[in-house]
């Protein structure tokens, strides 16, 4: 991603702000939990991408802003999280959850991000700041499915949890979410930046299913 940056840095050499979305998803894997923008990052990490822009745009004395999402959700989001659990609760399925389903996670509704990018820009205190940004609330994997059925409208689903190591599943993914703890501070974000998350885990599942999953929208088909 440093390779498709450059290119706008060099541009634009006047530029007065470049706000960059990266991911948690570069933090080192820690047993210290929340993670906090100070926190070791993974250069081996899949997000490898996003510390190599991180690092550009700091080696160039650029004016920029890293914003670090958890999972994002919400309507029109191009990789809704959610989409696997309402599937299986609109077919009155079982919803299968990898290992105790008490990993604990973190979600932030998308237009909470946008409200973040707002606050950001021409802001002089996010010169030179990473930021994580996400909903106030943690959730555990099975709790995710359960407040997925409740934004539906539906019953509380059946739970069947199994060990991904058990089942070939190719190239896709057992489960939409990391297969252990992960979730993100965004102490700093909301006492710098007057933001807060507007939206609690519930209403902002609601707002999804309502304004997407609900009419009928979804990026992806399930084949369950």
């Amino acid at each position: 991603e440093a390779t498709e940056t450059e290119p706008i840095i060099d541009a634009i050499p006047n530029l007065e702000q470049y706000i960059y979305c990266s991911s948690a998803g570069v933090y080192l894997k820690s047993d210290m939990m929340p993670h906090r923008e100070e926190d070791p990052v993974d250069p081996k990490s899949r997000h490898k991408g996003k510390l190599d822009t991180e690092s550009f745009l700091k080696s160039k004395d650029v004016n920029f802003t890293s914003v670090r999402p958890v999972y994002i959700y919400g309507p029109l989001n191009y990789n809704p999280v959610e989409e696997f659990f309402f599937h299986r609760i609109a077919a009155g399925r079982p919803i299968p959850v990898p290992g105790s389903g008490i990993q604990v996670t973190q979600l932030g509704h998308v237009k909470d991000l946008a409200d973040a990018f707002v606050k950001i820009l021409g802001n002089p205190k996010a010169a030179q700041q990473v930021y994580n940004i996400s909903g106030e609330q943690f959730v555990t994997f099975d709790g995710i499915a359960k407040a997925c059925a409740i934004a539906a409208g539906a019953p509380e689903p059946e739970l069947v949890h199994f060990n991904a190591k058990d089942f070939d599943f190719g190239k896709k993914k057992a489960f939409p979410m990391r297969d252990q703890h992960f979730f993100a501070s965004v102490d700093k974000a909301m006492a710098e930046l007057d933001w807060a998350p507007k939206f609690s885990l519930i209403d902002g599942l609601k707002d999804s299913y309502q304004k997407d999953f609900g009419l009928g929208q979804f990026q992806k088909s399930c084949r369950f």
